[in-house]
């Protein structure tokens, strides 16, 4: 049997059953220069491309990480801000057919 749960409490009528949660856990350290969940401001977005490339958002750091397939950080962009290049909360991730990368940027418009 499957069920939502809203705040514990089931939604009337559902055939669903998610469990969200925000506990991260780091399970392989995919960089020397990510060294902990912390060191990645809080990480909320992750995506990963047709070529193997993942990209995850760091919403406390304002940037994006990306990673080869070999889970080795190979750039990192965005600082905290509203101009070019600039973030404020980046939440949401996703790579297209091209690998072009896509930021949802939860403090600019």
């Amino acid at each position: 049997k499957l069920s939502i749960l809203v705040n514990g409490e089931h939604i009337k009528g559902s055939p669903f059953s998610v469990l969200v949660t925000r506990n991260y856990r780091l399970l392989n350290k995919p960089s020397k220069s990510v060294n902990s969940i912390d060191s990645m401001g809080r990480p909320w977005g992750i995506a990963v491309s047709r070529n193997g490339m993942w990209a995850v958002t760091g919403f406390t750091k304002h940037c994006v990480y990306m990673f080869d397939k070999d889970d080795r950080l190979v750039r990192m962009f965005g600082k905290k801000g509203s101009g070019n290049g600039e973030l404020d909360g980046p939440q949401g991730v996703a790579f297209d057919a091209h690998d072009h990368v896509y930021v949802a940027d939860n403090g600019n418009n």
